[in-house]
């Protein structure tokens, strides 16, 4: 693993280009033209281009959507262990709880005149989930993006698993776990053309009113162009994980949480931070023991995507990780609680060592369900609100009229509005 130091010269440049994610408005110039052309095709045109995109794919211009085996999916249900079963039933429980706690509570208040102000939520009525095409399919996995539209209670949810490489077919196990969810139904289009057919529609294809996306940087900038048509969630592809560490931190917990992220083939970046020279040597010989030797491909992962960076202090530990939010952050320090409210941007947070990286694959919440880097500054992971959307409620009794009505006149006298108040003034005869 690299070791940076903060105090050298060109330290700031190093996490700098440790950390950063490309943007996706230079890749929208780039991919710009290509893919104009496919969101014309697919407005002109609908099922046909659809069609066409899927031919390019060598697919079935006329397949859609996934074909279900019966049979097969009875048999791959029949060979779940019992012990397997149990263990996704609690992982289903603990998700949707998670997000259940999340649901808002539609409110109004009543003045002193009688007139009500509040707010009142409603769920979105179609909603498309699109998967990238290198996912891996993981029924925990799935029940993350599927748990905040189900507590929503979204009126449609759709699925688009576009067909992976070779002729090889999803995971029966899949099909049953989006029945299980209430998915309406599930799409095998391409990535791009996914995008642009639910923002539009097309004969086969509903148009829905938002879209979970995630995928390479061609399909962020496709979700870019429809963004001013339908609601768009961008999730990042890639993981990272940040794990912070003082010197009270246990050393070989650490090195088996980077080990173990190792297992994700998604990951782009494992870096520990941490003031104490001590915990970084004690760290990478853990590591060390854990990674193997240089043809382990656990270690050719961790020389690739994983990094050691020695700070001066706690404190600066805290501001490379605001300036670069992680999806994971893991505090390995005394007073976790303390350190949480100088921490502002973030995924999902694990405090303390017994809280392994590895939880958020199963349990807990989404948070590996997170937009890009830089949109961890003003966005959240995939979540309820996601999928809710909400009116504000405005009731005025004729008594608060009456009282408001003097105000109306100087406020729209001064702005030069008359009507305004004049349709007032006739409501009070």
């Amino acid at each position: 693993m690299k070791l940076i130091e903060t105090w050298r010269k060109d330290a700031a440049r190093e996490i700098d280009a440790l950390l950063a994610v490309p943007n996706p408005l230079e890749t929208f110039l780039i991919e710009g033209p290509n893919l104009t052309i496919q969101y014309a095709n697919v407005k002109n045109y609908g099922d046909g281009a659809v069609r066409e995109y899927l031919a390019q794919e060598d697919r079935d211009p006329e397949q859609f959507t996934w074909e279900i085996d019966a049979r097969r999916l009875r048999r791959r249900v029949a060979e779940i262990e019992p012990a397997y079963l149990r263990a996704l039933n609690r992982a289903r429980r603990e998700i949707l709880s998670f997000h259940r706690r999340q649901l808002p509570v539609s409110w109004h208040v009543t003045g002193a005149y009688g007139e009500i102000t509040g707010q009142h939520y409603t769920s979105l009525e179609r909603v498309a989930i699109c998967l990238p095409r290198d996912w891996r399919f993981s029924p925990a996995g799935l029940m993350m993006y599927l748990a905040p539209a189900r507590a929503a209670k979204v009126g449609l949810t759709y699925l688009n698993v576009p067909a992976p490489a070779g002729d090889n077919l999803p995971d029966p196990m899949l099909f049953w776990i989006a029945r299980q969810w209430g998915v309406e139904k599930v799409y095998c289009l391409p990535e791009v053309c996914s995008i642009f057919a639910f923002s539009q529609g097309t004969e086969t294809v509903p148009k829905v009113d938002k879209i979970i996306v995630q995928g390479p940087a061609a399909v962020q900038a496709a979700a870019l162009m429809v963004s001013q048509n339908v609601g768009v969630k961008f999730l990042a592809g890639e993981n990272d994980t940040i794990i912070v560490a003082d010197n009270t931190a246990n050393p070989a917990y650490i090195a088996a949480d980077v080990v173990c992220l190792t297992e994700d083939p998604s990951l782009r970046r494992v870096v520990v931070i941490t003031p104490s020279v001590v915990t970084a040597n004690e760290v990478m010989e853990e590591i060390s023991k854990l990674a193997g030797n240089a043809s382990d491909p656990h270690r050719q992962m961790l020389d690739k995507t994983g990094a050691i960076v020695l700070t001066r202090t706690l404190v600066e530990s805290i501001d490379i990780v605001n300036q670069h939010p992680p999806k994971h952050l893991n505090l390995f320090v005394e007073h976790q609680l303390e350190l949480l409210s100088s921490i502002s941007n973030a995924g999902v947070i694990c405090l303390g060592e017994d809280t392994p990286a590895a939880l958020d694959t199963y349990f807990a919440s989404a948070g590996n369900l997170a937009p890009p880097s830089p949109q961890l500054r003003y966005s959240s992971p995939l979540e309820v609100q996601d999928f809710l959307k909400r009116s504000s409620l405005v009731f005025y009794s004729k008594r608060k009229l009456k009282g408001i009505s003097s105000l109306m006149d100087t406020l729209t006298r001064q702005e030069q509005l008359p009507l305004h108040s004049r349709s007032i003034r006739i409501r009070l005869g």
